[in-house]
């Protein structure tokens, strides 16, 4: 869990909230009984992978992460955006404005390319406004 400041139109209030919202994380084989155990369980809609195979996620990430929260260092969830990836404005004068991010300036802005008339304009924004599509 991490602990994020939500904004209502009266109020501001921290509350925690999953760092991965709707992912369980599970330790399992990959047979086929292991797997009909989990997609039994309450909610659980599929398991990454294929039929053929199950992805697991690396054990250094999950290790990572696990460092991270043990750690009490502050942090927060940022999405997982590319260069190249489509994005929209989801807040601000600029909502529903859709661009190309085109690179990071720092550790909390973004450029975004956006086409208009067979050009770009770029302009930079908060990460925090805007989400992928």
């Amino acid at each position: 869990m991490i602990r994020e400041t939500h904004q209502w139109k009266d109020r501001r209030k921290v509350v925690d909230v999953p760092v991965f919202p709707g992912y369980v994380f599970v330790h399992m084989t990959d047979r086929e009984q292991d797997r009909s155990h989990v997609l039994r369980s309450n909610g659980a809609v599929r398991i990454l992978g294929s039929r053929a195979a199950i992805e697991p996620i690396p054990e250094m990430e999950i290790e990572s992460i696990r460092l991270l929260l043990r750690s009490g260092v502050p942090f927060v969830a940022h999405p997982f955006l590319r260069e190249g990836a489509q994005v929209r404005v989801k807040k601000g004068a600029l909502t529903d404005l859709e661009g190309v991010l085109v690179r990071f300036k720092n550790d909390s802005r973004l450029v975004v390319s956006v086409k208009l008339l067979a050009r770009s304009i770029a302009l930079e924004i908060d990460v925090d406004d805007v989400e992928a599509l």
